[in-house]
């Protein structure tokens, strides 16, 4: 027994063994530190995701990014019987342009009214300064845009260049008022962005008594303006606009943020044959209530509310009910694009499908439409596509295929999104029928934050390398963070970026 203890110790104990074990430790624990970093590279190349949740408990809140949307028919009450106007025609039938149909709004080419009215503005600042126009120059003018966007923004593809097409083809239209209009501003160096502000801003004067930011510090000086975001023979949509950072600095107290009161002509809106019009409300800023409907299938829609009706006293109360950033993506359930990316040409999911409309147009009528000229960057694009002329427009007989929808695939979800809770009180109807009133009034400043993140950086990815391998002093990191949360405060300037 004592032989064979002897032989275990000296076969345990000599030179040879300790030199195999040595050998056999080296390649275990080399093994093993392979195994490990290859099972770490694996997981960094696979972009890890981690998902930090936390109750947000604030003092301030951003001012959210809001739109207001009435009908034509209630922007168009001041201006009497509109609806049968001989002049003016059936607004109802505006934009319609089937061969059946004639493009205009009139038998006549041009109303010598607004023909006597304009010689009174020859030029970009008589036009853009002047105030107070008369309804007949309104309503032409008005006409004129609503034409336009109806003809390239409103329809889908296929409708829009069979619309185009009978646009010009259609005997009449070289009477047209849209293309006297449109020669009018061109004149005038007015762009018709411009145009379209202006004309808005004269429609909504006629009913707004008064739209502006409030708040409880008597030393707050808030100045309010209006930005026209939509005008089309459907709707008249506006945000408001804040010129400065003390106009547009956040929310402090819980309650009253905003006043809006307007005032229609109920007579013109009393019609039992309609039901009763009310406007709308939207928290994330897209320009019209039509944006919405152009999204994917299976959205949310929060933050919205269409029951302001007229001649009632409203009170709206809107929260955050919660803040969600995820990462860029293309997965099916989860595919979401970073617009606050400084590359981006797009500064929102409408704005990218409204450019992909501007390259189907351009691809067949080789111009830039004008209702989206706002979308060009570089001025150098108008040599090679002009503004439209949709006479010189010539398109095939059938179109059944268009280039739009492959190009609306890319336009994704904003990954950073707000969700909004709001709550309509009506608080009964207002002592005169033709106001409507509107406060909007802020509740809880605590919502849910809900932040994706990667686990891995470059840094913690080479720190758990230099772990793995023994070569590295620091510990394993945790956690990290690809890029910076994104901003989500929107443009003091424009307010016209949304979630």
């Amino acid at each position: 027994m004592v032989d064979r203890t002897h032989q275990v110790y000296s076969i345990v104990y000599s030179k040879k063994f300790r030199r195999w074990a040595f050998y056999f430790l080296i390649v275990f624990l080399a093994g093993m530190t392979i195994y490990e970093t290859t099972n770490l590279t694996a997981e960094y190349l696979g972009f890890p995701k981690r998902a930090d949740m936390s109750m947000q408990f604030n003092r301030t809140i951003i001012f959210p990014n809001i739109t207001f949307c009435m009908s034509k028919r209630q922007a168009w009450s001041h201006f009497g019987n509109f609806g049968n106007s001989s002049d003016f025609g059936n607004s109802s039938d505006s934009g319609n342009f089937s061969s059946n149909s004639t493009l205009t709004t009139s038998n006549k080419d041009w109303n010598p009214e607004v023909e006597q009215i304009l010689a009174k503005m020859p030029n970009h600042d008589s036009f853009m300064n002047s105030s107070g126009w008369p309804q007949e120059l309104i309503m032409s003018a008005y006409e004129a845009i609503a034409t336009l966007n109806s003809l390239e923004r409103e329809k889908i593809d296929s409708q829009a260049l069979a619309d185009i097409k009978a646009f010009q083809s259609n005997p009449k239209h070289q009477g047209l008022r849209t293309l006297k209009w449109l020669a009018a501003i061109a004149e005038r160096k007015v762009s018709f962005k411009d145009f379209t502000q202006k004309v808005g801003m004269e429609t909504l004067e006629k009913s707004k008594n008064y739209f502006m930011r409030t708040g409880f510090n008597e030393s707050d000086n808030f100045t309010t303006l209006v930005h026209i975001s939509w005008l089309s023979n459907k709707q008249l949509c506006f945000q408001p606009l804040f010129p400065n950072a003390e106009s547009f600095k956040p929310i402090e107290d819980q309650g009253q943020f905003f006043q809006m009161e307007l005032v229609h002509n109920p007579s013109a809106l009393n019609d039992s044959k309609q039901a009763e019009e009310c406007m709308s409300l939207d928290l994330h800023g897209r320009p019209t209530t039509m944006a919405k409907h152009m999204e994917r299938k299976g959205r949310s829609k929060d933050g919205t509310t269409e029951g302001l009706c007229l001649g009632r006293v409203h009170e709206t109360k809107v929260e955050i009910r919660g803040h969600y950033i995820m990462l860029e993506n293309d997965d099916e359930a989860t595919a979401c694009r970073n617009y606050d990316d400084v590359d981006d040409a797009e500064v929102n999911e409408f704005e990218c499908r409204s450019r992909c409309r501007m390259k189907m147009i351009r691809s067949y009528c080789k111009c830039t439409p004008l209702t989206l000229q706002y979308l060009v960057a570089d001025e150098k694009e108008f040599v090679k596509y002009p503004a439209c002329d949709y006479e010189q427009c010539q398109l095939p007989d059938n179109v059944t295929n268009t280039n739009e929808k492959t190009c609306a695939k890319e336009c994704l979800p904003h990954c950073v999104q707000i969700r909004y809770l709001v709550h309509d009180t009506p608080m009964g109807r207002s002592p005169n029928p033709a106001y409507t009133d509107v406060n909007l009034i802020w509740g809880a400043f605590e919502y849910m934050n809900l932040e994706q993140k990667y686990v891995y950086t470059i840094w913690t990815f080479i720190s758990n390398i230099g772990g793995s391998i023994g070569v590295c002093p620091f510990p394993k990191a945790q956690g990290g963070g690809k890029y910076p949360p994104p901003s989500y405060e929107p443009d003091q300037q424009h307010r016209q970026s949304y979630h």
